[in-house]
């Protein structure tokens, strides 16, 4: 079990860092964000709105020629007040090194690094562009209703045509799915909805495959019984689930 120790030690040193890192420089630059768990809608005031998943933060630049948001973190659901004679200005969501213009009402972004994010799209359509040309691949692309694409500056605009959009955004329905998703991906998506932090202490685990349904109100159950199913050893160390 020393190995096990040293490991613990090593993932709450990361786990402090990650929180302590990035959360403080988002916290600062943002106008809104949710915390783990938290799920919240914001209204705008051109009667637009946006739906935060939990941890997920972004920053309001609405000026008098475009209505732009940055994503900074996480995902939301936009639900765009449409242009008319009364609003003439696109409305535009930057994250990532790209934009999504709406191009008609309802639309998801998800970060999921600095230089790389997906789009959905719930209703209508939407224009996607990167903001520097990408090393290959396209620069633009517009999505319509129910498609999905994710860019990034390596390989551009890419088309997502197998992408679950109902699973995606599951999380406005109370509930995480996941369809043969590796284990590596899972944690990450569990640490987003819940308090603490769940680390990796064998990366070997990384790649087995998770597939389930988890109530956001029961994620504790649900990590008891992925370790089980798993056959995976948990220890819990100052708010850090280690699993190896």
């Amino acid at each position: 079990m020393r190995w096990v120790g040293r490991a613990a030690v090593l993932s709450l040193v990361l786990a402090v860092g990650w929180i302590s890192g990035p959360t403080v420089l988002i916290n600062m630059q943002s106008d809104y964000r949710t915390g783990a768990g938290e799920i919240r809608t914001v209204q705008l005031d051109d009667g637009s709105s946006v739906e935060l998943d939990a941890s997920s933060a972004i920053r309001i630049d609405y000026d008098t020629y475009e209505r732009r948001i940055s994503l900074l973190a996480g995902s939301a659901v936009f639900d765009v007040a449409p242009m008319g004679e009364a609003e003439v200005r696109p409305f535009v969501v930057q994250s990532a090194g790209g934009k999504t213009k709406a191009l008609g009402t309802q639309f998801v972004v998800g970060r999921q690094s600095s230089d790389q994010a997906w789009v959905g799209v719930l209703q209508h359509s939407v224009a996607v562009s990167l903001q520097s040309p990408p090393v290959q691949g396209a620069a633009r692309q517009t999505l319509q209703e129910g498609q999905s694409a994710r860019y990034s500056a390596q390989l551009g605009v890419q088309p997502l045509p197998g992408f679950d959009l109902s699973a995606a955004t599951s999380w406005r329905r109370g509930v995480l799915i996941f369809d043969r998703q590796p284990l590596g991906h899972v944690i990450e998506q569990l640490n987003r909805y819940r308090p603490g932090q769940i680390v990796l202490a064998n990366r070997a685990l990384a790649d087995r495959q998770v597939s389930g349904v988890f109530r956001l109100e029961m994620l504790d159950s649900a990590l008891h019984t992925l370790t089980q199913e798993l056959h995976v050893k948990r220890v819990e160390l100052a708010g850090v689930s280690l699993i190896y």
